[in-house]
């Protein structure tokens, strides 16, 4: 309730720039982009916060009748990460969300056949929130 957020734009050098320029205490990062970009950057993980539903998740997608790529596409695929985004996607969809909606989801494996979920909502003004975590025995073959 007491933090002010703001949207910003642009990639991850124009981010940290903008929050240089304008005095922003900080800026929120996929831990993996920075770490893709190789760079040394001060940080702290926020582990309080669940991730939007396919957060980081890269996908590829071809036409439906295109069956030389699908099979290429087929070959490729995660199903375990196929699985898990499947879930978090349901979630969202369940509540209604879209890609603004303060919603988050995060699904992974955990043992042999059991994931891990991790739901929540949070009201727009961030003074009410509503968090599940739950195990689960799972089939990611079954998609």
């Amino acid at each position: 309730p007491n933090t002010t957020f703001d949207t910003i734009r642009g990639n991850i050098q124009t981010r940290l720039q903008k929050m240089e320029q304008q005095g922003f205490d900080g800026v929120i990062f996929s831990l993996a982009g920075i770490k893709r970009m190789n760079w040394e950057v001060a940080y702290e993980v926020l582990d309080f916060i669940t991730p939007a539903p396919g957060q980081g998740v890269v996908a590829c997608t071809s036409l439906q009748n295109n069956e030389e790529i699908n099979e290429v596409l087929k070959k490729i695929n995660d199903q375990e990460t196929e699985y898990c985004t499947q879930i978090e996607r349901q979630f969202l969809q369940t509540l209604e969300g879209g890609c603004s909606a303060p919603i988050g989801a995060f699904v992974q494996k955990t043992e042999e056949n059991l994931f891990e979920f991790s739901g929540g909502i949070v009201s727009l003004d961030g003074k009410k929130s509503l968090q599940i975590q739950e195990k689960m025995v799972g089939d990611r073959h079954r998609g």
